[in-house]
Protein backbone atom coordinates (compact mmCIF):
# COMPACT_ATOMS: atom_id res chain seq x y z
CA UNK A 1 0.00 0.00 0.00
CA UNK A 2 1.61 3.28 -1.01
CA UNK A 3 0.77 6.16 1.72
CA UNK A 4 1.45 9.83 1.32
CA UNK A 5 1.85 11.25 4.86
CA UNK A 6 0.62 15.23 4.84
CA UNK A 7 2.32 16.84 7.31
CA UNK A 8 2.87 21.03 8.18
CA UNK A 9 6.52 21.63 7.78
CA UNK A 10 6.88 25.18 8.34
CA UNK A 11 9.48 26.04 11.59
CA UNK A 12 9.36 22.55 12.01
CA UNK A 13 12.63 20.83 12.29
CA UNK A 14 14.17 18.05 10.25
CA UNK A 15 14.24 15.95 13.49
CA UNK A 16 10.72 16.17 14.41
CA UNK A 17 9.51 15.68 11.20
CA UNK A 18 11.14 12.60 10.42
CA UNK A 19 10.38 11.21 14.45
CA UNK A 20 6.55 12.19 13.27
CA UNK A 21 6.49 9.97 10.34
CA UNK A 22 8.27 7.20 11.55
CA UNK A 23 5.61 7.04 14.42
CA UNK A 24 2.65 7.35 11.75
CA UNK A 25 4.76 4.18 9.54
CA UNK A 26 4.81 2.32 12.63
CA UNK A 27 1.38 2.72 13.47
CA UNK A 28 0.38 1.80 9.80
CA UNK A 29 2.82 -1.30 9.71
CA UNK A 30 0.83 -2.33 12.98
CA UNK A 31 -2.50 -2.21 11.43
CA UNK A 32 -1.80 -4.02 8.49
CA UNK A 33 0.55 -6.50 9.17
CA UNK A 34 0.33 -8.27 5.66
CA UNK A 35 0.29 -5.54 3.81
CA UNK A 36 3.54 -4.14 2.13
CA UNK A 37 3.43 -0.61 3.40
CA UNK A 38 5.31 1.58 1.00
CA UNK A 39 6.11 5.56 2.19
CA UNK A 40 5.61 7.80 -0.53
CA UNK A 41 9.01 10.36 0.14
CA UNK A 42 6.25 13.45 0.48
CA UNK A 43 9.14 14.91 2.60
CA UNK A 44 11.59 16.85 0.22
CA UNK A 45 13.42 19.49 2.22
CA UNK A 46 15.34 20.41 -1.34
CA UNK A 47 12.44 22.49 -1.85
CA UNK A 48 13.01 24.25 1.20
CA UNK A 49 12.84 27.95 0.06
CA UNK A 50 11.06 27.35 -3.14
CA UNK A 51 7.86 28.80 -3.69
CA UNK A 52 5.35 26.96 -1.19
CA UNK A 53 2.78 26.88 -4.38
CA UNK A 54 5.64 24.92 -6.06
CA UNK A 55 6.03 22.25 -3.04
CA UNK A 56 2.29 21.77 -2.74
CA UNK A 57 1.98 21.02 -6.66
CA UNK A 58 5.03 18.45 -6.24
CA UNK A 59 2.62 16.90 -2.99
CA UNK A 60 -0.39 16.72 -4.93
CA UNK A 61 1.41 15.58 -8.01
CA UNK A 62 3.14 12.57 -5.04
CA UNK A 63 -0.42 12.28 -3.92
CA UNK A 64 -1.42 10.50 -7.39
CA UNK A 65 0.02 7.59 -6.20
CA UNK A 66 -1.13 6.91 -3.24
CA UNK A 67 -3.46 4.14 -1.58
CA UNK A 68 -3.94 6.06 1.61
CA UNK A 69 -2.91 9.47 2.57
CA UNK A 70 -2.46 10.14 6.47
CA UNK A 71 -2.71 13.74 8.18
CA UNK A 72 -0.49 13.90 10.68
CA UNK A 73 -1.02 15.96 13.27
CA UNK A 74 -0.98 19.67 13.07
CA UNK A 75 -2.69 19.59 9.47
CA UNK A 76 -5.59 20.69 10.14
CA UNK A 77 -4.10 24.17 10.89
CA UNK A 78 -1.63 23.82 8.09
CA UNK A 79 -2.74 25.79 4.78
CA UNK A 80 -1.07 23.11 1.99
CA UNK A 81 -2.68 19.99 4.27
CA UNK A 82 -5.84 21.46 4.38
CA UNK A 83 -5.28 21.90 0.59
CA UNK A 84 -4.38 18.28 0.07
CA UNK A 85 -7.60 17.68 2.20
CA UNK A 86 -9.90 19.38 -0.09
CA UNK A 87 -8.17 17.06 -2.59
CA UNK A 88 -8.39 13.85 -1.26
CA UNK A 89 -11.87 14.68 -0.94
CA UNK A 90 -12.82 15.87 -4.25
CA UNK A 91 -10.81 13.05 -6.19
CA UNK A 92 -12.02 10.26 -4.08
CA UNK A 93 -8.37 9.40 -2.21
CA UNK A 94 -8.67 7.62 0.70
CA UNK A 95 -7.52 9.20 3.56
CA UNK A 96 -7.13 8.93 7.30
CA UNK A 97 -5.47 11.05 10.37
CA UNK A 98 -3.15 10.06 12.68
CA UNK A 99 -3.97 10.98 16.19
CA UNK A 100 -0.18 11.23 18.04
CA UNK A 101 -1.80 11.57 21.79
CA UNK A 102 -3.74 8.32 21.05
CA UNK A 103 -1.38 6.61 18.88
CA UNK A 104 -4.03 5.66 16.47
CA UNK A 105 -5.06 6.12 12.93
CA UNK A 106 -8.52 7.03 11.88
CA UNK A 107 -10.59 6.98 8.93
CA UNK A 108 -11.37 10.00 7.44
CA UNK A 109 -13.86 8.53 4.42
CA UNK A 110 -15.80 4.97 4.36
CA UNK A 111 -12.82 3.18 3.15
CA UNK A 112 -14.94 -0.07 2.72
CA UNK A 113 -13.13 -2.42 4.47
CA UNK A 114 -9.82 -0.65 4.32
CA UNK A 115 -9.98 -0.89 8.21
CA UNK A 116 -11.74 -3.91 9.01
CA UNK A 117 -14.94 -2.48 9.06
CA UNK A 118 -17.73 -0.74 7.14
CA UNK A 119 -18.01 2.38 8.59
CA UNK A 120 -21.20 3.66 10.11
Amino acid sequence: MNVFLSQPMRDKSETYILALREMAAEKLREMFPVEQIVILPSYRPELAGKPRLAALAKSIEMMSEADLVVFLPGSKEAQGCRVELYVCREYGIRYAFYDMVKDEIKEGTAFGNLFGKEKD
